[in-house]
């Protein structure tokens, strides 16, 4: 009892795993930090999200465009299958010498292994989720992308929304006009392959920048994944890694649906961390894109926003949107639909699920309904033109 008690006491006094309380001072510091970081939105706006947080993300995607495959994807992956391993091989290994040394009765010091094992976690647990705020995740808690643009909160009723939602068909339907569709199928086509669209958003973002200088948009690249199939079984139209700095997209779901998502990841990288700011942006730059493909991509995700919320509060305009619209506008949207559904299973579940909780743990209190809140910004957008012409 009293060489067990002794072990304890050093592990308590800190000299078996050195720098325990360095690790809890700083966990503690990083919770701290995000519990306080959405009390000064105006300082997160003016020295992370303008400044330390642009620069970090400026000098990781420099490095990561070095790679002409995604970083994140190799990592992630790698990370999943270590966990794998340790979870399958290494436990029970562990398990197995553990009762083999019990049956020896040999001197055995299992305890402080143990403990050693969690002080790592913990200090893998505690730079994990600093570098994660520190490198990117503080954007959430910067000043919205309403009062950044100068555009005010617009409430809007069940006819105002189908108003909207007809103006935007109509819209979509003029875009759709210019792109090329499938002889055999009368789907709407990219210019080149859906992995081309990751390198050609950059005219877009530029025009958007010139257009909203305030929003401090650069042009990079987006880089295709390619696991992109076990992404469209988890749901996911793209993803932007922080410790990397990359945006990495889906190119196995519909094809005319990848530019908008490549210009959303991208918006995460340029510090819109909030959903429906990034899908807000991302409509935008591929509205002012050059290419058709682009400006029909952005539209066509615009409609399926409108449409989604005009269903569930009023069926029945609704139902006269959908009548009136283009066939060709209708047959993509109903192929977008009928692929995501087709995958939908357990791991979409899973993955909606820690998406939901993970946007919820960062203050967006809709969760994964967060990104259909890109409607009120577009209605916003417009009110704002509509004042301007009319002043």
């Amino acid at each position: 009892m009293k060489n067990k008690r002794r072990k304890y006491a050093k592990i308590i006094s800190g000299q078996l795993p050195a720098g325990v309380l360095v690790q809890a001072t700083l966990l503690l510091a990083g919770v701290l930090a995000v519990m306080v970081a959405p009390r000064f939105p105006a300082q997160i706006e003016k020295y992370y999200s303008m400044g330390a947080g642009r620069i970090f993300m400026k000098m990781l995607s420099g490095f990561s465009r070095l790679f002409p495959f995604s970083l994140a994807e190799i990592l992630i992956a790698g990370g999943i299958l270590f966990l794998l391993f340790f979870i399958l091989v290494r436990i029970p290994l562990a398990g197995f010498r553990k009762k083999h040394r019990r049956k020896s009765r040999k001197a055995l010091h299992p305890q402080p292994d143990r403990l050693s094992r969690v002080f790592r976690i913990f200090r893998a647990a505690a730079l994990a989720y600093l570098l994660f705020y520190g490198l990117w995740g503080l954007n959430y808690f910067r000043i919205p992308l309403l009062k950044i643009a100068g555009y005010p909160a617009v409430p809007y009723s069940a006819k105002t929304l189908a108003d909207f939602t007809a103006r935007v068909a109509w819209e979509t339907t003029s875009a759709r006009a210019q792109v090329m569709e499938d002889a055999a199928d009368g789907i709407a086509r990219l210019q080149g392959e859906p992995s081309g669209a990751a390198v050609r958003a950059a005219p877009g973002l530029q025009k958007l920048q010139e257009k909203f200088p305030e929003f401090r948009i650069t042009g990079v690249r987006a880089k295709p994944v390619v696991l992109s199939g076990v992404l469209s079984r988890l749901g996911i139209a793209g993803f932007f890694f922080p410790f990397t700095g990359e945006a990495s997209v889906n190119v196995r779901m519909p094809a005319i649906t990848v530019p908008q998502a490549v210009c959303h990841e991208l918006a995460h990288l340029n510090g819109y961390a909030r959903e429906e700011e990034a899908e807000f942006l991302a409509c935008m730059a591929c509205r002012l894109h050059p290419d058709p493909d682009f400006r029909y991509s952005g539209r066509l995700v615009e409609l399926s926003h409108c449409l989604n919320l005009l269903r569930a509060a009023d069926p029945a305009a609704w139902q006269a949107v959908w009548n009136g619209m283009d066939d060709g506008v209708a047959r993509d949207l109903a192929a977008v639909s009928r692929y995501w559904k087709d995958r939908e299973g357990l791991l979409t579940r899973v993955s909606e699920k820690v998406n939901d909780y993970y946007l919820k743990s960062n203050r967006q209190e809709q969760g994964v309904g967060s990104y259909s809140q890109v409607v009120g910004l577009l209605l916003a957008e417009a009110a704002a033109e509509a004042a301007a012409e009319n002043p």
